[in-house]
């Protein structure tokens, strides 16, 4: 786990639908029911922080679940995705909540210098810039297949580094899936010309 105070991400119903399939964990104490309705009756209470074999979803966010020998029906919002393992090795438990909006900010990023980026890439990212002038790092969060203009960029030099992966979690700033991280230019300047770069993976 991480020392940072967790922040709590609320359940949104629907979203990821894909990471419901195989290894999910119960992030409360939660009933397993014999159909897909509060009004059936619980089989059994399946305790927080132990992991299921999902294999099914409903419309109405239901996810039939396998754990040790019985199967049953649980609600979406009592699972996280991936194996609890997972989720304490990355410090990220919980809900992922939905996904940052294209070209949102993390970090301080006070500036007027200008960045076109080119974006083909075909998953999520997370650009960050790293300041060798001692600025507070900052990253911008670029959606699959979309370019942005970055116009507040502190002038100054900067490490940039390319984060992708499978799914980004809000609560802890990182992907959870698939995670790849890479330099993409080491000490490029900015100042009052406007640059451009085009991503790649």
């Amino acid at each position: 786990m991480t020392d940072s105070p967790k922040k709590e991400v609320v359940y949104v119903p629907g979203i990821y639908p894909q990471f419901r399939q195989g290894l999910n964990y119960t992030v409360k104490q939660a009933n397993l029911y014999l159909a897909p309705d509060t009004e059936s009756k619980g089989q059994i209470v399946v305790p927080e922080g132990v992991d299921v074999i999902a294999s099914q979803l409903t419309s109405s966010d239901w996810v039939a679940i396998r754990y040790q020998d019985r199967a049953g029906w649980i609600q979406g919002k009592n699972l996280g995705f991936g194996s609890v393992e997972h989720a304490q090795k990355t410090g990220c438990y919980g809900h992922p909540g939905q996904a940052p909006d294209h070209g949102e900010v993390f970090g301080q990023h006070k500036g007027t210098s200008r960045l076109r980026i080119l974006n083909p890439l075909t998953t999520q990212s997370l650009l960050t810039f790293e300041s060798y002038d001692g600025f507070p790092t900052f990253s911008i969060f670029l959606h699959v297949g979309q370019p942005f203009a970055a116009n507040f960029i502190p002038r100054g030099q900067y490490r940039l580094v390319l984060q992708t992966g499978s799914l980004y979690h809000r609560a802890c700033n990182q992907f959870l899936f698939n995670k790849t991280s890479k330099v993409v230019i080491e000490g490029v300047q900015f100042s009052s010309a406007e640059q451009s770069l085009t991503l790649t993976q």
